[in-house]
């Protein structure tokens, strides 16, 4: 088998884990019950978890912890119905929920969004895990809370703050993809296979003194790539290194004022090697160098029971690609936001709010010349946008067991005009027994998404492999309707279940389409489709058993359909089965097993082409060996399951086994 060249890597990360006594007085935390967890995402209104309205999931920082999540990617593959799919022409990966892909799903920062890597979608790679404190996803339509970029459903990163005088962590692992090394690493352990292809460290440092706290924290991630067939030149993982740097540094002069100030710097320079061949000049390597630039500033002021904040939000985002030619892509997104929440009778609390945001986008392209090199303005002049919103929410408690949540979205588009956004939510909480706990929440939602820059003005050339990308000027906004209904059962504290059905009817849905064949070359355009609609249901079930075991399954359905010509909709699986077994047998250790299995999907509108079912499984081990150092190693896709590296057609997982091991210190 060929995970035994990778044994010195797993012999050793095992003696590392293991070798620690059992009798330690030290243990992992145990995770926070839903009674303990504060969520905002689903009201913007700080509620317990099990009181939300709004159906909402929580992947806690002890979490991210235990399953060794170095970036956000790998703490979101274990959320029920959550897909991760490659984001086209790059490295990253982007979100979808319930079917409803990335463009039309928010990711994030304290509430705030997070400008699309590629004028469209968020690559979530590119956000570390250093200062997450949880991670809150809210599924189903909430443009009427977050705008036009919300209609599948938002994921907030919620980042810590400091609770102590001073403390550090530091973390540091490094790893191996085994027989799809690519050779290059300077650190082994032995030969090609055992090559450590991958490092990665991270630290983080919180202070709190008097009125101010500060926390700091980095992170550098270092890859050599991998290749998953040796008999081809082409390398299908890029190699190069991400990096993250982020402060929040908050002033309370009383418990009633708060000033925050958030800066956040991100840096990757990658290189996919061998990527086309050109007669003449041999194999070329495709480098794409991104910074992301942010600053977040604001205040939070109590005045008895009402409660505003001001916030405003500045994030410049460059792309430099290199592949023969050079694109450069540069965007800038301004926001300014303000909400204020009062009560209104003992039994109601008014949410009015406020967005005002601008975002331009300019790109262009150098060719090589026998002079130089020709400048080529792709996207300029006209290529920017602004809105002005206006949001209005009352949390409405009818009686002790049943709550009604009405709100609505007023936007002024620029290019658009304007548009009404409503939504409705309702909880109801029956006692149908003193032993059980029971929530029903429903919703209905409007959505509705102009066509962003990249639609509408991008050019994403990739001739040279057969392709391009098109925008189209001419689209039109897409409009939807959500409706989620869903019920939680908890016969006791240990064991729960949830079902939740959900539906979006799309009318306008913005796809792309083949438009032409030219030279060889496929030229795919932006279009509307005229109807859409997706239907589903989640399942999902937990158990723990006295804290030593802990079970949790779910199973999601799904079936979307283009209405226009009754076939599947692309990239959406009809079956996903996700499993997670945790089990703590003695005091500071623990072991966890994640498995991810999903059916066939279509990858284009005529269905022509699929991607067949797949499976994959991962171990996590964690060991305290004291109060201050914790030992953790783990395997990635344990059984080695990749895409065919040989059918273009295959977007199955990737890349193959990966093995690592490290250590956590805190101070």
């Amino acid at each position: 088998m060929k995970v035994l060249k990778s044994l010195p890597i797993l012999i050793s990360g095992l003696v590392l884990v293991c070798s620690a006594r059992a009798d330690q007085p030290a243990s992992l935390p145990d995770e926070a019950s839903e009674g303990d967890t504060w969520v905002i995402t689903g009201t913007r209104t700080e509620r317990l978890l099990e009181d939300t309205p709004v159906r909402t999931e929580v992947i806690s920082r002890t979490k991210l912890d235990q399953i060794h999540a170095r970036d956000l990617t790998e703490a979101l593959k274990i959320v029920p119905g959550l897909m991760l799919k490659d984001i086209h022409g790059k490295g990253g990966k982007e979100v979808w929920l319930q079917g409803l892909d990335a463009d039309r799903v928010l990711i994030l920062i304290n509430g705030r969004p997070m400008t699309a890597s590629t004028g469209s979608s968020v690559d979530v790679a590119q956000l570390a895990t250093a200062d997450i404190e949880r991670i809150e996803i809210v599924k189903g339509a909430t443009s009427a809370l977050y705008g036009s970029s919300a209609m599948g459903g938002v994921v907030n990163v919620i980042t810590r703050k400091p609770t102590e005088p001073f403390s550090a962590a530091l973390v540091l692992d490094m790893g191996s993809y085994g027989d799809a090394n690519t050779g290059r690493s300077d650190l082994s352990l032995g030969g090609r296979q055992e090559e450590l292809a991958s490092r990665h460290a991270r630290f983080d440092i919180g202070m709190k003194r008097e009125q101010w706290t500060t926390q700091i924290n980095g992170s550098i991630r270092d890859t050599e790539g991998y290749d998953l067939n040796r008999d081809t030149a082409f390398e299908e993982g890029g190699a190069g290194t991400r990096k993250n740097l982020s402060a929040r540094i908050s002033f309370e002069p009383d418990e009633h004022k708060e000033f925050f100030f958030e800066p956040a710097y991100y840096k990757e320079d990658l290189t996919a090697h061998n990527i086309l061949f050109r007669p003449g000049s041999g194999y070329l390597d495709k480098t794409e160098i991104a910074t992301r630039k942010r600053l977040d500033g604001g205040t939070i002021l109590a005045f008895g029971d009402d409660l505003l904040k001001l916030s405003a939000t500045w994030e410049n985002f460059e792309d430099v690609t290199e592949k023969g030619d050079i694109r450069i892509a540069e965007q800038d997104i301004y926001k300014i936001s303000s909400q204020f929440d009062t009560p209104v009778a003992d039994n109601q609390l008014l949410t009015l709010g406020i967005d005002l945001s601008h975002a331009s986008m300019a790109q262009e392209q150098k060719k090589p010349t026998a002079s130089g090199y020709e400048v080529v303005k792709e996207i300029g002049d006209g290529s920017d946008n602004s809105s002005a919103e206006v949001y209005l929410q009352n949390d409405i408690f009818l009686t002790d067991q049943l709550e009604l949540l009405p709100g609505f979205r007023y936007q002024h588009d620029t290019d658009f005009g304007d548009h009404l956004t409503p939504k409705m939510n309702l909880q109801y909480t029956p006692q149908w027994s003193d032993t059980m706990d029971v929530r029903i929440r429903a919703g209905i939602g409007k959505g509705y998404r102009v066509p962003n820059l990249k639609e509408r003005y991008y050019v994403f050339d990739h001739s040279n492999l057969g392709y391009m990308v098109l925008g189209n000027p001419d689209l039109q906004p897409e409009y939807s309707t959500n409706y989620q209904l869903g019920i939680e059962l908890r016969p006791s504290p240990d064991l729960r279940f949830d079902l939740n059905l959900f539906r979006s009817d799309l009318k306008d849905l913005i796809a792309t389409s083949v438009e032409s064949v030219r030279n060889n070359v496929v030229n795919y355009r932006y279009l509307n489709i005229d109807q859409a609609r997706i239907f589903g249901a989640e399942l999902a079930a937990g158990y723990d058993w006295k804290g030593r075991a802990q079970l949790d399954v779910a199973l999601t359905w799904m079936d979307a359909e283009d209405k226009t010509t009754g076939k599947p909709l692309p990239k959406r699986p009809e079956y996903q089965l996700k499993t997670g077994l945790t089990i703590r047998p003695f005091t500071g250790f623990s072991a966890s097993l994640q498995g991810i299995w999903q059916s066939k999907e279509y990858n284009d509108l005529e269905n022509n082409f699929y991607t067949p079912s797949w499976t994959t499984w991962d171990l996590k081990l964690n060991q305290q060996v004291s109060e201050h150092v914790r030992l953790f190693m783990g395997v990635d896709n344990l059984l080695n399951k990749t895409r065919d590296p040989d059918n273009p057609h295959d977007q199955g997982p990737h890349p193959g086994r990966f093995i690592y091991t490290g250590l956590r210190v805190d101070i």
